[in-house]
């Protein structure tokens, strides 16, 4: 018996690293030119592997990207509303957690530049793609009202914040050669004068 186990067990450790290979081949080409734009024929010959063999793991895109999230998820090490309670938790300055908050999101985005600008190009044509730009800008959502507590803001500033906090605004910054650093700076300074303001009625 103990033969024909450790014949399993290479050959699940055989496929493990298959998979493996295939799933870093994706991601290196997902970043590199785009999901869509990816055939399964360049990562088969990326991952060094038969066509048939990349179809065998993973027969559709609704299949493939998921299981390149995991290896994603951990370079991008996106902030979840959990973590921003933890960390919005060690100060009672509301000053403080504006920078906190702009500092975790623009730190993320700098982390996650490549991946972000494709998830926003192909998440039309990429329904698990979607489904994750959906997900996460609805827990950014949870993690700027996890800042603006107890205070809290009222809906207009509330939506000024998600706007300014936005991917496309660190990355309109970015082109024009503004470092992450000055970024969160000037960002946090504008929305930390913008909440100090005193509410004017309009007329």
């Amino acid at each position: 018996m103990a033969p024909r186990k450790y014949r399993m067990d290479k050959r699940n450790e055989a496929v493990e690293e298959t998979r493996r290979r295939i799933v870093d081949a994706t991601v290196f080409l997902h970043g590199e030119q785009g999901i869509v734009a990816t055939s399964w024929e360049e990562i088969a010959k990326r991952a060094d592997v038969a066509l048939a063999t990349v179809y065998r793991h993973f027969p559709t895109l609704d299949e493939l990207v998921p299981a390149c999230g995991e290896q994603v998820a951990a370079i991008m090490k996106p902030p979840t509303p959990d973590t921003a309670r933890g960390l919005f938790s060690s100060t009672q300055s509301q000053a403080h957690r504006i920078k906190l908050l702009v500092k975790e999101l623009f730190e993320f985005y700098d982390r996650g530049r490549i991946f972000l600008n494709v998830a926003l190009r192909d998440a039309h044509q990429v329904p698990a793609l979607a489904e994750w730009v959906t997900g996460w800008e609805s827990a950014r959502k949870e993690i700027v009202e996890e800042a603006l507590r107890p205070e809290g803001a009222d809906e207009s500033t509330a939506r000024t914040i998600l706007a300014l906090t936005d991917f496309r605004v660190w990355q309109s910054l970015a082109d024009q050669n503004v470092a992450t650093e000055e970024a969160i700076e000037m960002i946090s300074a504008s929305l930390i004068r913008l909440l100090a303001e005193p509410n004017i009625p309009s007329k």
